[in-house]
C-alpha cells in the first residue's frame, strides 16, 4: 500500500495524472520559430513530467520496464509521488523547444503502445490500436469479476487515507513527510490489515516475498482460490476478484 493504494486513490490518482496529461496535449501548440519563451519551455517542461508520471503508473499497474521508474514500484504503483519539473535557466532557444517536442512525441507512442498492449484508455490512441477488431467470446459471469471483500477493502481504503493524508512516501526514507510521527502508525495498521509484521523496506509483510504477498492478498480480499487483481471489464471497480479460469487473467494478473 502506498501513496494511492486502495480503488478510490487508484482511480482519483490515476484521473488526476491522465486529466494533466490530456489536459496538457489539448492546450499544446508549438511557437513560431522566432519566438521562444519560458512559458513555451515551461508548458513542455509539465507535460514531459505529467507523461512521464503516467508512464511510470502504467509501468507499475502492469509489471513492465518497471527498472525504469525512479525507486520502484509498490503495490502495483510507483513508490514515490509524480515529480515536478526543474527550473529552467538560461534563454530559451529554437533547440530547447525542438528536444522537448520530441520528447513528449516520443512519451506519447510509448503511452499508446502501453494502452494498446494492456488495452487500458485505448480511446485516446489515435486511430485505435491495431488487432481490436476480433470479437471477444462472452465471459461466463460466475468467473467474475466480483467485489472485494467488503470488511477488508473497506480497511484497506481507510489506510489509504491515512497514508494520503500523513504524506507518505516509501522512497528512501519511508516516512510521513506532513507527520513523520504517524509513521510507525502506517506500520501497524498495514501489520494489523494483514495479519503480519509489516516491512517498508520490503514493501509487504518481512520475509514474504512478492509471490507470497499476491497470494496474500487473494485470501485477504477475494473468496477462496480467486485473484484479486485490476478489474478490466466495463465500468467494474479498479480492483476486483476474478476466477481462476477468467480468460483476462495472465499478464493482467500482476499484482
Amino acid at each position: 500500500m502506498v501513496w494511492s493504494t486502495g480503488r478510490a486513490h487508484r482511480r482519483v490518482g490515476l484521473a488526476l495524472v491522465l486529466g494533466l496529461v490530456v489536459g496538457g496535449l489539448a492546450l499544446f501548440t508549438a511557437p513560431t520559430a522566432s519566438a521562444q519563451t519560458l512559458h513555451d519551455i515551461e508548458v513542455r517542461d509539465k507535460l514531459i513530467a505529467d507523461q512521464e508520471a503516467l508512464l511510470n503508473t502504467y509501468r507499475c499497474m502492469f509489471g513492465v520496464d518497471t527498472q525504469v521508474v525512479p525507486s520502484g514500484c509498490s503495490n502495483s504503483f510507483p513508490a514515490l509521488p509524480p515529480q515536478k519539473p526543474g527550473q529552467f535557466s538560461g534563454t530559451p532557444t529554437a533547440r530547447d523547444i525542438a528536444v522537448r517536442d520530441q520528447l513528449i512525441a516520443d512519451q506519447e507512442a510509448l503511452l499508446n503502445i502501453y494502452r494498446c498492449q494492456f488495452d487500458i484508455d485505448t480511446e485516446l490512441v489515435p486511430d485505435g490500436c491495431q488487432g481490436t477488431t476480433t470479437p471477444t467470446p462472452a465471459i461466463p459471469e460466475n468467473l467474475g469479476p466480483v467485489p472485494p471483500n467488503e470488511e477488508a477493502w473497506s480497511e484497506s481504503l481507510r489506510i489509504s487515507e491515512f497514508i494520503a493524508a500523513c504524506g507518505f512516501w516509501e522512497g528512501v526514507y519511508r516516512q510521513c513527510h506532513n507527520h513523520p510521527e504517524d509513521t510507525n502508525e502506517v506500520a501497524r495498521l498495514q501489520s494489523e490489515l494483514y495479519g503480519c509484521e509489516w516491512s517498508f523496506r520490503e514493501r509487504g509483510c518481512r520475509g514474504y516475498g512478492g509471490a507470497r504477498m499476491r497470494q496474500l492478498d487473494n485470501e485477504l480480499f477475494c473468496q477462496d482460490g480467486w485473484i484479486f487483481r485490476r478489474s478490466t471489464v466495463g465500468d467494474q471497480p479498479r480492483y476486483s476478484c476474478y476466477h481462476p479460469d477468467h480468460p483476462t487473467n495472465g499478464i493482467n494478473a500482476r499484482r
